[in-house]
């Protein structure tokens, strides 16, 4: 039991609303009954008389950043919705979630072998700006929160160096590159091919050292799929032999059916609330925005940051196969992920209060509710 709300939780709890300052100054002061969650954290949000959600007081705030009153814990609405204008006159009800620790841990990433080097090669895309004078593969690309990324290939090992890389050594013949695969014919020297082969996307660039790598992209849109790869001179195997690979090819399809762009949840019981008097399901969805992934409710209430990723494109939830598990699926241009939510079955809802705007503007007090 919190020691500093022992007494609010003995005594028979209301839900009193104030106006603070007059109707030209629609200030209210709401006193709640918080839900026996352990180390719960709160958000809390303002419906209209249809439930739409018209402002988020607080979302994920924890218990102590509340302040505490005889009867419980302290809520103030200024009668001003998400935009800072005022609502229009009205009934209206706050209400929010006491939320439990919701443990968030990275499952899979799938999509782009560039990450498995290093987590900054997000990119969605890889050029070649051929080889350095000492026979290291430079690349360049563009990461899907917009940053410039310059690495290098060395010993089959990319790094992203902590000073610029050295310019790539003079280009030696141009490799000519049509339908079929490329081809060189430099000077006095017999003619190189590198065909494109069955099933792989067709070339796209190829560099070569002047001795006997190569460096080549290729591209296939329909399947979304880039590969760059070194290869080696090998004359006694007729031709070139892979020695470095990395493959961005990310799905566009979730790994699993039940995918969906909502999902129910089924929360605990209130002991402080009526029965039916919460919705003992919650329809959760997920959200992007520039701060990175959410899980939020239906009405559009926050309730967990599931990543800080950027830029991304897709997302989805599925049941993650026991009691409160939610599997969460993010993807942008350069790589797809999971995420499983654990924690969800513990979520009650809850009751702050109710209030209506008059016509001249005043705020009739709210019936006071066991």
């Amino acid at each position: 039991m919190r020691p500093r709300l022992l007494l609010a939780l003995l005594l028979a709890s209301k839900l009193l609303a104030e106006d603070e300052g007059g109707p030209k100054n629609r200030a209210l002061t709401f006193q709640f009954l918080p839900p026996p969650v352990d180390q719960a954290r709160y958000s809390i949000g303002v419906f209209d008389a249809k439930g739409v959600l018209v402002r988020r007081l607080h979302e994920g705030v924890a218990e102590e950043k509340l302040p505490a009153a005889l009867n419980g814990l302290v809520v103030k609405w200024d009668a001003k919705d998400d935009g800072g204008k005022r609502v229009p006159n009205g009934k209206y009800e706050l209400r929010g979630y006491a939320l439990p620790p919701l443990k968030v841990t990275g499952v899979a990433t799938k999509g782009n072998d560039w990450l498995a080097d290093d987590p900054r090669l997000r990119v969605p895309k890889v050029e070649l700006l051929g080889f350095t004078a000492d026979g290291a593969l430079l690349c360049r690309g563009e990461s899907t929160t917009g940053e410039r990324l310059t690495w290098i290939v060395r010993d089959g090992k990319p790094q992203i160096p902590a000073e610029a890389p050295t310019a790539p050594a003079a280009p030696s013949t141009p490799w000519v590159i049509d339908e079929t695969g490329a081809r060189q014919s430099p000077s006095g020297q017999v003619p190189r091919e590198l065909p494109n082969a069955p099933n792989e996307p067709p070339l796209t660039a190829v560099y070569d050292d002047g001795a006997n790598l190569l460096a080549t992209t290729q591209f296939a849109p329909a399947a979304n799929w880039q590969r760059t790869r070194m290869l080696k001179a090998a004359p006694d195997k007729g031709g070139w032999e892979p020695i470095f690979e990395r493959n961005i090819r990310v799905p566009l399809a979730w790994p699993v059916a039940e995918a969906a762009a909502t999902l129910d949840v089924e929360l605990v019981r209130n002991p402080f609330v009526k029965r039916g008097r919460t919705n003992p399901v919650l329809t959760l969805r997920p959200v992007l925005d520039e701060r990175g992934s959410h899980l939020v409710t239906e009405s559009g209430l926050r309730l967990r940051t599931v990543s800080e990723t950027r830029g991304l494109q897709a997302a989805a939830l599925a049941p993650g196969g026991k009691k409160g598990a939610i599997r969460f699926f993010q993807r942008d241009a350069s790589v797809s992920e999971e995420f499983l939510v654990e924690g969800a079955d513990k979520i009650m809802a809850f009751e702050v209060g109710r209030c209506e705007l008059g016509e001249q503007g005043e705020i009739e007090q709210p019936e006071a509710r066991d």
